[in-house]
């Protein structure tokens, strides 16, 4: 049902991956259907050199084994880019052309994902459907800030962009050489 995979990212540093199976590998062993949805939030500053590409090539491969409901990739330097809202493979995924890098603002990512996440919701309700979509964000950064407001003064405002009774889960990944 689960499993746990290692990627070499490259001589010192390596990527755990950990999920549950496809959906079709739950409903198969009768477990409930479970909407998952992957918001990616990627540092695409000059400090982290190929590392953003290399990411979402990575990243990409949960698409495909986690993800059961629409996930999103943002991208962050001086300001924050939705790349898609609406990713379901991960050659999808992969496909994603980047911008070219520049600083790091991370709280401007951040609101971006969670602007997304809100709008999937507010489409689900409306949609009235029955089982709700389990957020999961993945922030990854270097975590150089150096763009834009502090995270510290940034990050408690964010807070009012969803609803407490939303099902989110954050991942914080740090990124250093």
């Amino acid at each position: 049902m689960a499993y746990c995979n290692a990627h070499q990212i490259d001589d010192t540093n390596w990527l755990l991956s950990v999920g549950v199976n496809k959906q079709q590998d739950l409903l198969k062993d009768g477990y409930n259907k479970k909407r998952v949805a992957l918001h990616y939030v990627v540092d695409n500053s000059g400090s982290m050199g190929s590392m953003t590409n290399e990411v979402r090539n990575i990243f990409s491969e949960m698409v495909d084994s986690v993800a059961t409901a629409p996930s999103s990739m943002t991208i962050f330097g001086t300001t924050a880019e939705i790349l898609s809202s609406n990713i379901t493979s991960g050659e999808q995924m992969r496909s994603l052309k980047l911008p070219p890098q520049s600083c790091t603002n991370i709280p401007a990512g951040v609101e971006k994902a969670l602007r997304i996440i809100y709008g999937q919701e507010q489409k689900s309700c409306s949609k009235n459907e029955s089982s709700r979509i389990h957020h999961i964000l993945i922030l990854l950064s270097d975590g150089e800030h150096n763009s834009g407001p502090e995270p510290k003064r940034a990050f408690p405002k964010l807070n009012s962009i969803v609803p407490d009774d939303i099902k989110l889960s954050v991942v914080v990944v740090g990124y250093s050489r």
